[in-house]
């Protein structure tokens, strides 16, 4: 099943296509998404079997794509597709952006350090 991302110029998907079959054109498949999103600057990446992660949000960035960076000190792990940050979580590990598995610690992007939620 062919798909595909509607990035914007910020590299940002947009929207993700399933197709049943390879389409002739997807030139009107963007136009159309171009409308609706009210963007004039969306363009597509054929989505293939080496993209293991990809979702509407996610940044297309050297071939792969990306959940946005959740700190600025947080570095990409493109083994485990996760955002690791520079001090291992007290409780969890790998961290993942997703807040909810985090537990009982919140993240002090300032400090670089887990807080413990009172």
């Amino acid at each position: 099943m062919p798909s595909y991302a509607i990035i914007d110029s910020n590299n940002i998907v947009q929207n993700i296509i399933y197709f049943e079959t390879e389409p002739d054109d997807i030139t009107p498949f963007i136009d159309s998404h171009a409308i609706l999103l009210e963007k004039s600057d969306l363009s597509h990446v054929k989505i293939t079997d080496q993209h293991r992660i990809y979702n509407i949000g996610h940044i297309y960035s050297n071939d792969e794509f990306r959940p946005p960076q959740p700190y600025p000190s947080w570095k990409w792990d493109s083994d485990k597709l996760i955002w690791r940050p520079p001090v291992v979580h007290p409780d969890i590990w790998p961290s993942t952006v997703d807040s909810k598995a985090w537990g009982n610690y919140t993240w002090d992007g300032e400090n670089k350090t887990w807080l413990p939620i009172q």
